[in-house]
């Protein structure tokens, strides 16, 4: 009885410590050492307590060994979203934006000295004027050119058929003794017409030719002349002739002078043989006539 007694307590731990490890039980995950088992089995112990022993053992490290529970759908595997952070944005003002536009448009430059250093060209020679006025050619100055007229004698700035007397222009008309009455009298303020003498105005056919207006009407300025004064009188292709005032008579109807009674009615009214012009209106009861030679 004591033989086995020796032979179960030497036996036992042994037991023990083969079944632990066959069972994969880690010692040192359990915090059991072989010593604390031999120490704790070194007692007489009955079977019953060393599979009770063991059982803990097996409950301890499969309860420490369990393996994770996995979801049993992939929608448990989705994590939660993270609240997003929220940035506060700075205003955009104009200046903002215009410097932004102009950080764009011009990049800022840059002030190293690593750009090329730009070659330096000659000086230029100072060109020479003398040489330059030497190759250019000599021009002559032209000369205005004569423009050609069919008559050289016109002048532009008059009016064809007009009287200058006085500092007035007179249009007239060559109605001779058949209409120049008429004329006149149809236009008092603005026409005069030839009568007697030449019928046809010519400054150079070396004849008289006699004019005929009204006053109050065309010739009232003849009121206002005297010996010396020029007349231009201008033809039909405006072709000017000068006369110089002879003299200014007072006639009465039959021609004579009222202050000499000299008869003047062929000088008035005739042709002549030189070159002169006669110009008559009314004052009051008798005539106002102008004599002028051709110049």
């Amino acid at each position: 009885m004591k033989e086995r007694r020796i032979y179960r307590r030497l036996t036992l731990p042994f037991a023990l410590l083969l079944l632990v490890l066959n069972s994969g039980i880690d010692i040192e995950k359990n915090k059991a050492s072989p010593n604390e088992v031999a120490q704790t089995y070194s007692k007489e112990t009955t079977p019953e307590e060393v599979m009770a022993f063991l059982k803990s053992i097996q409950e301890d490290a499969a309860q420490k060994e369990k393996p994770v529970e996995l979801p049993d759908t992939v929608e448990n595997l989705q994590e939660e979203p993270t609240p997003a952070v929220e940035v506060p944005e700075e205003p955009i003002t104009e200046e903002t934006s215009q410097a932004q536009v102009q950080q764009e448009e011009f990049p800022p430059e840059d002030s190293s000295d690593n750009s090329p250093a730009q070659e330096e060209l000659p000086p230029e020679e100072p060109v020479q004027e003398e040489t330059i006025q030497s190759e250019l050619p000599k021009t002559q100055a032209l000369e205005p050119e004569e423009v050609e007229t069919s008559n050289p004698e016109v002048d532009f700035h008059l009016s064809p058929m007009t009287i200058y007397v006085a500092g007035n222009a007179i249009s007239f008309k060559e109605g001779g003794m058949a209409q120049g009455q008429d004329i006149i009298n149809n236009a008092p303020d603005s026409l005069v017409s030839t009568y007697g003498g030449a019928v046809h105005q010519s400054g150079s056919d070396g004849q008289n030719t006699h004019f005929i207006g009204h006053n109050i009407g065309a010739f009232s300025c003849l009121l206002n002349v005297a010996p010396g004064q020029v007349i231009t009188v201008t033809d039909s292709n405006n072709v000017p002739a000068d006369y110089v005032i002879r003299s200014v008579r007072q006639v009465d109807y039959y021609g004579y002078c009222i202050q000499s009674g000299e008869d003047l009615y062929y000088e008035m009214l005739e042709p002549g043989t030189s070159e002169r012009v006669t110009l008559q209106t009314c004052i009051d009861d008798h005539l106002l006539v102008v004599f002028a030679d051709g110049i």
